[in-house]
């Protein structure tokens, strides 16, 4: 594993992937939609972009407007279909932390998502959802979901639904399937590539 903790941080490893244009990246926590159009510039792959907060979909659908490589989604990613309260606060918005307007949004999981899109695998999955990462994580790992995505690329977060046995757990059963090429620090960014099956670790989801 390659740590790119600063001073050797360099934000274009974030969009430093081996993808073409038949490539399906799933974007959980568009936010702006930045990181995307940067993935559709380099690689003209298709983008299927989540954002739960209406007013940043919004604005993500008026960013890709014409665009058919985006298909933006109002909707967040989470370990089960629902709805919940977020409190929309720019790049910090988080149902964890109490800090700003508190907006009822929707949620669907993993596997709906594949379903309803029709994918047998993804090209790059990105999690920047702060602090349901933990959930979306574990719930991919026991449907075991998580060996048809290539590429998995995270920001993990330390609000109250962190704990470091939760994160280091996590960590374990990813390791099973695949492995961590990059990290940046402790927790914040990091990239896991999915490991050929005759590299896959033995192990079994309890």
């Amino acid at each position: 594993m390659k740590d790119v903790s600063p001073p050797n941080w360099n934000e274009n490893i974030r969009f430093d992937y081996p993808l073409h244009a038949h490539s399906i990246v799933i974007d959980a926590g568009m936010y702006e939609g930045t990181w995307s159009e940067q993935m559709v510039r380099r690689f003209n792959c298709r983008i299927i972009g989540l954002e739960p907060v209406k007013a940043y979909y919004q604005a993500c659908v008026a960013r890709f407007r014409g665009n058919d490589r985006v298909q933006v989604l109002n909707t967040g990613l989470g370990a089960e279909a629902g709805w919940n309260v977020l409190h929309v606060n720019g790049d910090a918005t988080s149902r964890y932390r109490q800090t700003g307007v508190p907006e009822i949004c929707a949620f669907r999981p993993l596997a709906s998502l594949l379903t309803s899109q029709k994918l047998d695998s993804v090209s790059l999955l990105k999690l920047n959802i702060e602090g349901s990462e933990y959930l979306v994580l574990e719930n991919a790992v026991q449907t075991r979901l998580l060996e048809r995505i290539e590429f998995v690329q995270v920001q993990f977060h330390d609000g109250p639904e962190y704990s470091p046995q939760r994160l280091l757990s996590i960590r374990e059963q990813l390791e099973i399937t695949h492995t961590c090429e990059w990290r940046w620090g402790p927790m914040t960014w990091e990239s896991w590539r999915r490991r050929p099956k005759s590299n896959s670790r033995p192990g079994f989801i309890d």
